[in-house]
């Protein structure tokens, strides 16, 4: 990885960022594969007047695959084609808006070019408004997509010579609208407290759909609905050595198959999801030395496949030798309810 940053006219920065990675990973029997992945980023932030706080940049990337066939076992995965060389691109620009003391508007968009579907546009739009120098009220709207992978268009499967399970070339990008809103404070100088709630709508989930109402299986966009859920997180620093964080989580989820699917594996493959979640962690500097974190974590039963709900307790013990040398012990303990 490289990074080459300068300052450019208007108190701002441009950057430019490249990187080279590859993979290579094996399961006996089942696949085998390498990826070389080529990227490069380039972002550029200046201040237009007073009021605007601009943002813009893009970027490429270029995968190449292979992904020989194993012929051995009952159990044949694989690509096909069995190696590909993909680019995906990207363009993006931001205005951070100050159309009032304490009160904020940011605009954006970026254009996402696909190697499988194409460009798809992004857009999103966030108000944040200040009532006083400790609260803040926040909202947002913005469109996400995840795009179709090798995955999702080339993957083979085949089980004792028949075909089973394929990708397929008319899976298309899933797509999601959000809608968000929040509120920060800092109710005393020792307490944080964070609200926030969202609603999303999902469109073109990904399903697994019959051929002609019998095997093979291909991957399809028949999945879609709603999710909406509930954030709170707060902290509160007990003593100067002490400090308490904590939070709660709730999602509820409204999926379902659209007319017509095949309806396998049922809704819960698009992700086995806990209605809440509850942590708190604590931290104290025992000392110049001594650090001691504890983490409580309450998550409750999977529906499908059920799993029960369980509460984790995790601890860590950190003793700073001296400036150079750090030590730590960490252990955890778990019980299901």
């Amino acid at each position: 990885i490289a990074r080459w940053t300068r300052p450019t006219a208007g108190g701002g920065d441009l950057q430019v960022q490249a990187y080279y990675d590859y993979l290579e990973r094996s399961v006996p029997g089942r696949f085998r594969y390498r990826l070389h992945t080529y990227d490069l980023d380039l972002q550029h932030n200046f201040a237009l007047g007073s009021a605007h706080q601009v943002v813009w940049g893009g970027g490429l990337r270029v995968t190449k695959d292979h992904f020989p066939i194993l012929p051995e076992g009952a159990l044949v995965q694989s690509f096909s084609p069995v190696g590909r060389t993909l680019s995906f691109g990207n363009l993006f620009v931001q205005d951070a808006i100050t159309l009032a003391p304490g009160l904020k508007l940011t605009l954006g968009v970026k254009l996402e070019d696909d190697a499988y579907t194409g460009v798809s546009a992004l857009p999103s739009m966030r108000v944040s408004w200040k009532l006083s120098d400790d609260t803040l009220l926040w909202g947002a709207v913005s469109r996400a997509v995840r795009q179709p992978s090798r995955l999702d268009r080339d993957f083979v499967e085949f089980r004792n010579g028949l075909p089973s399970l394929f990708g397929s070339d008319a899976f298309q990008t899933e797509k999601l609208t959000a809608y968000e809103l929040g509120y920060r404070a800092q109710p005393t100088e020792r307490s944080t407290v964070s609200v926030s709630a969202f609603y999303n709508v999902y469109d073109d989930l990904r399903s697994f759909e019959l051929t002609a109402g019998r095997t093979p299986v291909v991957f399809a966009n028949r999945l879609e609905g709603k999710t909406h859920g509930l954030e709170v997180w707060g902290g509160y620093q007990l003593a100067d050595w002490w400090r308490l964080n904590g939070g709660v989580t709730w999602l509820k989820k409204d999926l379902k198959f659209q007319p017509g699917g095949s309806r396998l594996g049922g809704v819960q493959i698009a992700g086995d999801d806990p209605d809440f979640q509850v942590s708190l962690r604590s931290s104290m500097q025992i000392g110049e030395r001594l650090q001691l974190d504890l983490d409580l974590r309450h998550v409750d039963s999977l529906p499908a496949p059920f799993s029960p709900a369980y509460t984790e307790l995790g601890g860590q013990l950190r003793w700073m030798v001296n400036r150079s040398l750090e030590t730590d012990r960490a252990g955890a303990f778990a019980d299901e309810a």
